[in-house]
């Protein structure tokens, strides 16, 4: 399976961190704005020399986001708010070190709130099946876009 397909699965099946290891900078970068682009996700990209940059079809925006810890703050900013972000952490190995653990401890408690946001929000949302759900119920497929598991009659 092609690269572009799996990353844009990951983010449609909802994963809050997906880590990729390449040393093709640029292809990663492309392949990531694409994604973000057909799924109506805003991308950004991190690195510790430039920021935080906002990357739209062909201007950047640029934040002083420096640090691992501002990013993170900006980062549940945006899931508190319920934005469709995809953030590419640039050279971010070195924070993921053995002797990094409040880095590590932070990504891993960003991944269950997200997951647990996801969770309420599943359970507290009655609404009916979409089309797909509705056609597609006796073979037991879950909808991409609302996620929805009601049975139909």
């Amino acid at each position: 399976m092609e690269f572009a397909t799996q990353l844009e699965l990951n983010v449609r099946a909802g994963a809050p961190i997906v880590q990729i290891i390449s040393y093709e900078t640029l292809r990663i970068q492309a392949c990531c704005q694409r994604v973000a682009g057909s799924l109506g996700y805003e991308f950004y990209i991190w690195n510790r020399t430039q920021g935080l940059r906002h990357c739209k079809s062909s201007s950047q925006s640029t934040e002083d986001y420096r640090q691992p810890h501002e990013i993170f703050e900006w980062l549940d900013e945006q899931v508190q708010q319920q934005e469709k972000v995809l953030l590419l952490l640039e050279d971010f190995h070195p924070d993921l070190a053995d002797n990094q653990l409040e880095t590590i401890s932070r990504l891993r408690n960003f991944a269950i709130s997200v997951a647990k946001r996801k969770c309420r929000t599943a359970a507290s949302s009655s609404h009916s099946p979409c089309r797909f759900c509705r056609r597609n119920w006796k073979r037991k497929y879950r909808c991409w876009k609302c996620r929805c598991r009601a049975s139909v009659s």
